[in-house]
């Protein structure tokens, strides 16, 4: 069974995110989204436990710091990359 890159973006829906998520589809990476809110963000690491991370620095609820915080006082045993971004265009 292959393993696959598993990657999850927290930003608001829009044409970018869309046009990202396909291309990445395409190299056959599985992309989950979920909006751009921090508790929600950790609760979705938590439950998907992806490989890498997109998420706004500045976000509803908690911000990144609060969510890379969160992250390290978990018990996941694979932590994911988390990579900061500003937006996606």
């Amino acid at each position: 069974m292959e393993n696959k890159t598993t990657l999850l973006i927290a930003e608001d829906q829009d044409e970018g995110v869309q046009k990202l998520c396909s291309m990445l589809l395409s190299k056959g990476i599985e992309v989950y989204t979920c909006q751009k809110q921090g508790n929600l963000l950790l609760d979705e690491i938590k439950s998907k436990n992806p490989d890498i991370v997109l998420a706004n620095v500045f976000m509803q609820g908690i911000d990144l710091i609060g969510v890379l915080d969160g992250i390290k006082k978990s018990d996941l045993a694979k932590k994911p990359i988390v990579m900061a971004i500003s937006s996606i265009t």
